[in-house]
């Protein structure tokens, strides 16, 4: 039923209203009813749904937008980090070589890396890999660039450091890999350092000098080239 609200002073309008209410008969007042009532009904319905459906659409478009957010994320990631490693690959090393200042390049690779795969398999050599991975990202500072540049080839770019503190980092490193438990096996690597004065290229040519240089004088040390 539908009810109106008067004024209690109202009292002549009031029962006039009521009088006209009385003289209508049920069917009347149901077609009344279906007719003007259903509609405002209707309507509210309408505004009701509308608001929830926006927010359904709203929400899904969200939904969406983060799915794609990391799944970009997920294939930058795979465009510029060595799967097996976890650090850059080649095409990360050179995406983030040229965001930085000067300094030194370490260029080295794994002593008699195909006979460790030919004696141990290649399962094992893939954990070589890896431990290095390891290695290198718990020896380097966050700033600089660490990679793999392929195969047993790896890189280090040493932003803002001397050519003579390069050296001694180098050293180091070297002397850690072979101390490194590799499940009882002794891992040595060969090291090239170079002066990067924002030529990558040429840089990382006297790089690989140096670390053949590095290689034909017995391995398992460093050799540098300014």
């Amino acid at each position: 039923y539908v009810q109106i609200m008067i004024r209690k002073d109202y009292k002549n309008l009031q029962r006039k209203i009521n009088k006209a209410i009385e003289s209508i008969s049920p069917l009347e007042k149901q077609k009344i009813i279906n007719k003007y009532i259903s509609q405002i009904i209707i309507k509210k319905n309408d505004s009701y749904y509308l608001y929830y459906f926006l927010i359904i659409v709203i929400v899904i478009i969200l939904i969406v937008f983060y799915i794609l957010l990391v799944k970009n994320k997920k294939i930058q990631k795979e465009a510029y980090y060595d799967e097996l490693t976890k650090i850059y690959n080649r095409r990360g090393v050179l995406n983030e070589v040229k965001n930085k200042s000067p300094g030194n390049i370490l260029f080295f690779d794994i002593d008699h890396f195909k006979k460790i795969n030919d004696t141990y398999g290649h399962d094992f050599g893939d954990f070589v890999l890896e431990e290095i991975g390891k290695i290198l990202k718990n020896t380097f500072r966050k700033s600089d660039i660490i990679g793999r540049w392929g195969g047993e080839e790896f890189i280090v770019v040493l932003p803002e450091t001397k050519y003579e503190d390069a050296l001694k980092l180098a050293e180091k490193l070297r002397k850690i890999i072979e101390n490194h438990d590799f499940d009882g096996v002794r891992i040595t690597i060969s090291i090239g350092v170079s002066e990067y004065n924002g030529n990558f290229e040429e840089s990382l040519k006297k790089a690989d000098e140096a670390l053949y240089n590095a290689k034909n004088s017995g391995r398992n040390q460093v050799k540098g080239k300014r």
